[in-house]
């Protein structure tokens, strides 16, 4: 299992990062084929992590996609002060 935040969350923070689904996605695959095994890989996403893990499901190296309580406006996100 590999969990992380979603980048400029958590301990570090910069008010001058610009936050895209689509590029936190990429991110996501990247860390994801650094790690993968022959085994089933399944993404989950939760909160905005949902709008990631369905734009992630479309490569090849994912298996399956179960999104819990996923946003469903990405657009309309509330970014942290």
């Amino acid at each position: 299992m590999i969990s992380f935040d979603r980048p400029n969350y958590g301990d570090i923070y910069n008010e001058n990062f610009i936050h895209n689904i689509s590029f936190e996605a990429e991110i996501t695959l990247d860390l994801l084929r650094d790690y993968v095994s022959g085994s089933r890989n399944i993404i989950v996403g939760y909160s905005y992590g949902g709008p990631i893990a369905m734009l992630a499901q479309f490569d090849d190296v994912i298996d399956e996609t179960v999104l819990v309580s996923p946003a469903v406006d990405p657009e309309n996100e509330v970014i942290p002060f």
